[in-house]
């Protein structure tokens, strides 16, 4: 999977960052179809329940694939996801949530800066160490 945006990747880098790994050579595993490896940007795990997050620059849509495999896990109804439209935490001025409730996916826009999405995370960790799991 090359990098599409290599320096706006640079220019943000995922903590712990320790180097690039090129996935490209497994393609021809799931030939003849389109997919190919994804990256997750973060992904928190707390008793069995996971946030995930995906960055994107602005309007830059989410792949069809990494929608499906997104709206996937969310169906487990262990995983939360967070669509972020900023790539560093100071331009932060909304997301979009994703999770399971009521027997489908629901999906809502949050509008607030880094503080506001700190928040919304501290709500979702409340929930994720109340419940049983595997800690």
């Amino acid at each position: 999977m090359a990098i599409k945006y290599p320096d706006t990747f640079m220019d943000s880098l995922p903590a712990g960052f320790d180097g690039v790994f090129d996935w490209d050579f497994l393609i021809p595993a799931f030939a003849p179809t389109k997919i190919q490896p994804m990256d997750i940007d973060g992904i928190i795990e707390r008793k069995g329940r996971f946030i995930v997050f995906e960055t994107k620059n602005g309007d830059t849509p989410v792949p069809l694939g990494q929608k499906i495999t997104l709206e996937a896990l969310v169906k487990t109804r262990l995983f939360v996801v967070i669509i972020l439209r900023a790539k560093t935490p100071d331009k932060i001025r909304f997301w979009e949530a994703w999770w399971w409730e009521k027997g489908a996916i629901q999906k809502e826009i949050f509008h607030g800066n880094s503080t506001a999405l700190v928040a919304w995370c501290r709500h979702w960790f409340d929930y994720a160490n109340s419940q049983r799991g595997t800690q």
